[in-house]
């Protein structure tokens, strides 16, 4: 009877131990993770977007396809070695549409010889998903695609991505090695985030330009959750037959952003509804953690030129500093306080939709008059 017993407690510790390996029964996250979620997809990630911190996964670490969203790093590399997104880029016969051969399905259809700028093959790539633009990209950036795709896994692996080989510049299959992770995919999209140009370029709907010869172009985003109000989200799809649907993309609620990651949806409905729960669940975590926070003191007296440190306890979040009054006290972006002239302001710290308030108090410093002074009135 006890080694029966005691195999069912080594049994049950088993399956504990597998589930948190593999992100938990039905998608439920490991237990280090805060949000639990039940997804369709096969693989996921939420990650905070300030700290890097993951708060949900689903075989975060498996390798995999991810067809399209590929196109973030492209676009990655294209921006962090051209001086200019005004460059113009002719366009080859591997990247035309003369070419049978060449970037099929997605494509805007570029003739052989024409020049385009650098920024409308971006919107192309980033909007449309077009296959033939992330050609002309990697062979404008780096004068062929062998040469750029050794710079986009010099640059993953830079950014932090441990599992990650990427052979082509578009996500199409082909013989070359290419594979990624949710988590990788995730450090991919912070990073391509964190780039102002790239990310006004995917919150925009829709985008016309015309090559140097004047041949027109008009492309529309494949990501419908620009037009959510509830769920809008910016970021990248993809979709390929070992893929499946994929989106990876950042999420903003009340100032503090995550990222959200769903790879190997089996269809593209299940992929907006594993992206909408894994939303609902940020904003879930934002108001549980708003309710934790507070700031190390609330109260601080200062005299003129003095400094002092006010951070936000508990949490890891870039919080965004204001002062009330200026004039007689500043803070600065990492939430240093330096007063400046005698009188009493207010500084503010918000973070998930959270305002923190700390009162100061700057006061004139004590000088050797001021001592003598005191000192004569008492004798």
């Amino acid at each position: 009877m006890r080694n029966y017993i005691k195999r069912i407690i080594l049994g049950l510790a088993f399956f504990v131990m597998l589930a948190s390996e593999l992100g938990g029964v039905q998608g439920v996250c490991a237990a280090t993770s805060k949000i639990s979620l039940s997804l369709n997809c096969r693989r996921a990630v939420i990650m905070d977007l300030d700290s890097g911190k993951v708060l949900y996964k689903k075989n975060a670490n498996q390798k995999c396809h991810n067809a399209s969203t590929t196109k973030l790093m492209t676009a990655i590399v294209a921006v962090e070695n051209n001086k200019s997104l005004n460059k113009k880029v002719r366009i080859s016969y591997n990247a035309s549409a003369s070419n049978p051969g060449g970037s099929t399905s997605v494509r805007i259809g570029m003739s052989t010889g024409d020049r385009y700028r650098m920024k409308d093959l971006l919107h192309a790539m980033l909007l449309k998903s077009a296959n033939d633009s992330a050609v002309a990209v990697a062979e404008g950036t780096s004068g062929s695609v062998t040469k750029f795709m050794k710079v986009a896994n010099r640059t993953a692996k830079r950014i932090g991505c441990k599992n990650t080989v990427f052979g082509t510049p578009n996500g199409l299959r082909s013989s070359a090695t290419h594979h990624t992770t949710a988590y990788d995919m995730a450090l991919i999209m912070r990073h391509a985030y964190n780039n102002e140009q790239l990310r006004n370029i995917m919150k925009k709907k829709t985008y016309s330009f015309r090559s140097v010869n004047g041949r027109y172009h008009s492309v529309t985003n494949t990501n419908l959750l620009l037009g959510s109000k509830d769920y809008y989200c910016i970021g990248k799809t993809g979709y390929g037959w070992t893929a499946d649907y994929c989106f990876a993309g950042v999420y903003t609620y009340k100032g503090h952003s995550y990222v959200v990651v769903a790879l190997g949806s089996g269809s593209e409905g299940s992929r907006w509804g594993d992206t909408k729960k894994m939303i609902s669940a940020c904003k879930t975590n934002a108001k549980e953690v708003a309710k934790t926070l507070e700031l190390n003191k609330t109260t601080i007296e200062l005299t003129e030129g003095d400094t002092y440190q006010l951070k936000v306890k508990k949490t890891k979040g870039t919080p965004k500093w204001s002062v009330k009054n200026e004039s007689i006290a500043s803070v600065d972006e990492n939430g240093q306080v330096t007063g400046k002239s005698a009188g009493t302001t207010t500084v503010y710290a918000t973070l998930y939709g959270k305002k923190l308030q700390c009162k100061v108090r700057v006061t004139k410093p004590v000088t050797e008059e001021s001592n003598e002074a005191v000192s004569t009135s008492e004798d």
